[in-house]
């Protein structure tokens, strides 16, 4: 099984700011067993609510996936251990997130359009 670097992160992080987990479900909208599932294998964290993850501890996405954070000292020093499978899922459906907001986006733009056309069009009925 591949190593989840994010798993080892979100404990060191959590315990770097001497937080439990119910602290970071509160903050995050879930539950403390869900955050004790992340944690421990058992489910993940969907890629908005890693976003979230990572902006409670200021540390950027690519880092919280990719690099192990590692307390020495009392400071988190970065250790490149990169799990390329796991980065390289979660940056497959974060580009599939992007093109869903992509058509959504597309789509609000043709509804724009035509509805500023239906204004355009009863003006010149008045």
């Amino acid at each position: 099984m591949a190593l989840d670097i994010w798993r080892i992160n979100l404990k060191t992080l959590r315990n770097k700011l001497n937080k439990n987990q119910s602290y970071i479900a509160l903050e995050l909208g879930k539950t403390q067993q869900t955050i004790g599932n992340w944690e421990s294998g058992i489910g993940e964290p969907n890629i908005l609510e890693l976003i979230k993850i990572t902006n409670l501890f200021g540390i950027s996405l690519d880092n919280f996936i990719k690099t192990v954070q590692v307390k020495i000292n009392e400071n988190i020093v970065h250790e490149p251990q990169a799990d390329y499978a796991s980065a390289g899922n979660m940056v497959q459906t974060l580009s599939l997130a992007v093109r869903g907001l992509d058509a959504a986006n597309i789509l609000l733009q043709r509804k724009v359009t035509a509805l500023e056309e239906e204004n355009l069009r009863l003006k010149k009925k008045k």
